[in-house]
């Protein structure tokens, strides 16, 4: 009886690391929100004299809260969750 209770424990490692098929996930591909905020982050770095930067600056800054929102409310584990957790306090400092 212990050996079936024991066996569907998920240790603490596999709830942080891997996803519903078991494979461990730390990196994937990225998705729209955070591309695009990595696009405009570098709009806003190579247009710095420009008017232009402050938009890019702030869209780049919108879409990785969206990503970070994402990730924290719908990551496929506890380290995806977590990382979208700091990113968006980050961001929120940020502001402030």
């Amino acid at each position: 009886m212990d050996d079936i209770q024991n066996s569907n424990k998920i240790s603490l490692f596999d709830k942080c690391f891997r996803d519903s098929e078991g494979k461990i996930v730390l990196i994937q591909i990225p998705n729209l929100p955070l591309l695009l905020g990595i696009l405009f982050l570098v709009l806003d770095f190579v247009f710095l004299d420009s008017v232009d930067s402050f938009m890019f600056y702030q869209l780049g800054k919108v879409f990785l809260f969206v990503w970070a929102y994402i990730e924290a409310s719908e990551g496929i584990n506890y380290f995806r969750k977590f990382i979208g957790l700091v990113a968006m306090l980050f961001l929120i400092l940020s502001y402030l």
